[in-house]
């Protein structure tokens, strides 16, 4: 009985496409929208001094909530990988405790002999001040993401962004021109794209200032409510005639 539908990704659009056998004119893909104003690359966070870190130290980091589908098993085996050439480097973890608990990944961190490199964060109240610390933001999903709104916070506060190959993420994050596309589950191919980075300074910041140039084109809030009220309209009138 519904007149038309919206999605968030290619891959679900693709999915309702040939499993529920929707035409064009009955579903639409409309990326959501990010608050480009809010997550700006101008917004100033005391963290690194507050973490005792200075200002050329590497920070690499992962925002979101602890479970297995986010992948910080896969990230945290990776930094492993990174600190025996980047031995100055350090890596975060913020967000609050799902299927996981903080104790299960400091374990992990324990067990890898890195834990002086690592630090966990927990759940923040903006996450503003960790996202605008980082060198490199890290999406190390396997799965999930239909709307991988952490990508879009990376790269509306101009931050270079490292994905896994899982539905919404390669939509937002464009291998080569924000970031690097890698394969799930596969820690020694993350690690690898945080050490091309973190070797080429000139790199991350062209990265940088194109995810903020994607975000505030592609993923703006206002193009997705224009988007959407065109699409309502759209079948308003079709209903209408």
């Amino acid at each position: 009985m519904t007149d038309g539908i919206i999605t968030s990704c290619k891959t679900l659009e693709e999915s309702y496409k040939k499993k529920l056998n929707f035409s064009s004119h009955d579903l639409k893909n409309i990326p959501v929208g990010i608050d480009t104003e809010y997550f700006n690359p101008d917004y100033k966070s005391r963290l690194r001094q507050e973490l005792n870190l200075d200002e050329k130290t590497p920070l690499v980091g992962m925002v979101g909530r602890l479970s297995p589908v986010k992948g910080h098993i896969y990230f945290i085996e990776a930094a492993k990988f990174v600190l025996e050439k980047f031995p100055e480097a350090f890596f975060l973890i913020a967000g609050e405790e799902a299927q996981i608990s903080k104790k299960d990944l400091k374990e992990k961190v324990k067990y890898l002999g890195i834990q002086k490199n690592f630090i966990f964060l927990g759940k923040v109240a903006d996450v503003r001040e960790v996202i605008g610390v980082l060198d490199i933001g890290v999406v190390a999903s396997i799965g999930s993401e239909s709307v991988c709104r952490v990508a879009l916070e990376y790269m509306a506060m101009g931050k270079p962004v490292i994905g896994t190959n899982i539905n919404a993420i390669p939509e937002v994050v464009h291998d080569n021109m924000n970031g690097l596309v890698v394969p799930p589950q596969e820690s020694k191919g993350l690690a690898g794209a945080i050490m091309k980075l973190l070797e080429e300074g000139s790199l991350r910041e062209r990265f940088g200032q194109m995810s903020r140039k994607l975000a505030c084109e592609n993923f703006s809030l206002e193009k997705l409510a224009l988007a959407t009220e065109e699409f309502y309209h759209q079948h308003l009138h079709a209903t209408s005639a």
